[in-house]
């Protein structure tokens, strides 16, 4: 019950890398886009990860660790 929370995270974050490999090439051959404007398209998804990385060192910061 500990890891729970970590392992459905990780599974959804490993799962949308997934499918962001998937659409990009799905983009570029369906779409007729070049590899560029498709992965302008990743962008908000990398920005959205590196900030919620920060925000997690900050209330890991503030609360500390959780063991229930």
């Amino acid at each position: 019950m500990t890891y729970t929370g970590a392992t459905i995270s990780n599974f959804l974050l490993n799962g949308t890398a997934g499918i962001l490999i998937i659409a990009m090439t799905l983009i570029q051959v369906g779409g007729d886009w070049s590899a560029q404007q498709a992965g302008f398209l990743t962008l908000g998804y990398a920005i959205a990860i590196v900030s919620f990385i920060r925000v997690g060192e900050k209330l890991l910061q503030k609360f500390g660790p959780q063991n229930r």
